[in-house]
């Protein structure tokens, strides 16, 4: 009989897992949460600058001569691209 507590004392249960192992697997589902995260901010942040780039919130007030000397420069550069 005491050669079977000995023997029973030294095995390990099946389906246990060590401390290390499950601190370990916590640890990289938090890793991974938190990258999903940052790369969810980080394209958030990305669409922003875009749609501020596309939409600008600055109106330019400009004179009708002005605005025509620069419209008449713009279309006689983009007829000679052409």
């Amino acid at each position: 009989m005491e050669g079977e507590k000995k023997t029973s004392g030294n095995k390990k249960q099946k389906g246990h897992l060590s401390a290390s192992f499950v601190t370990g697997a916590i640890a990289l589902v938090f890793l991974i949460i938190g990258y999903q995260a940052a790369l969810f901010v980080h394209k958030a942040a990305v669409a922003k600058i875009e749609s501020d780039r596309d939409r600008p919130d600055t109106v330019f007030v400009v004179d009708k001569d002005l605005a025509r000397t620069v419209l008449s420069d713009v279309s006689s550069c983009k007829a000679s691209v052409i």
